[in-house]
C-alpha cells in the first residue's frame, strides 16, 4: 500500500504537463487579471502538498522538491520556446514557487504541532 502513495504525485505531475504543454487556442473570453497567477500558485501548491502525502524520508524527499522547482522552471522554458502559442513567464514561473514554497511551509508548520 506504500507504493500507491506515489499515484497522486505522479498523475498532478502528468496534469501538470499537460496543461502547460498543450498548445491553446484563442481566447473569445479575455480571462480576469490574476486569475492566472492563482492557478499556477494552486497547481504548484498542490504539487507540493501530494510530496507531503507520499511520506518520503530523507534524501528522496529532498530530490522530489528540488525536482518540483525544476519542473516550474522547466515547463515555463518549454512553453517558451517549444509549444506553439505558448509563452514562458517569469511572473508564472513565481507564481509557481510561491505555491510550493507556501505549502512547503504550511506543512512544516503543522507537522511541528
Amino acid at each position: 500500500m506504500k507504493k500507491l502513495r506515489f499515484v497522486p504525485l505522479v498523475f498532478w505531475v502528468l496534469a501538470i504537463c499537460w496543461l502547460s504543454f498543450a498548445p491553446l487556442q484563442e481566447f473569445k473570453i479575455k480571462p480576469v487579471v490574476g486569475v492566472d497567477k492563482i492557478a499556477h500558485v494552486a497547481m504548484y501548491g498542490l504539487l507540493m502538498w501530494f510530496l507531503f502525502v507520499a511520506q518520503l524520508k530523507g534524501n528522496m524527499h529532498t530530490i522530489l522538491i528540488i525536482f518540483a522547482f525544476a519542473l516550474a522552471s522547466a515547463t515555463e522554458l518549454i512553453q517558451h520556446y517549444l509549444v506553439p502559442n505558448r509563452t514562458g513567464d517569469w511572473f508564472d514561473f513565481i507564481a509557481n514557487c510561491f505555491g510550493l514554497i507556501v505549502v512547503f511551509l504550511l506543512s512544516k508548520r503543522f507537522r511541528k504541532s
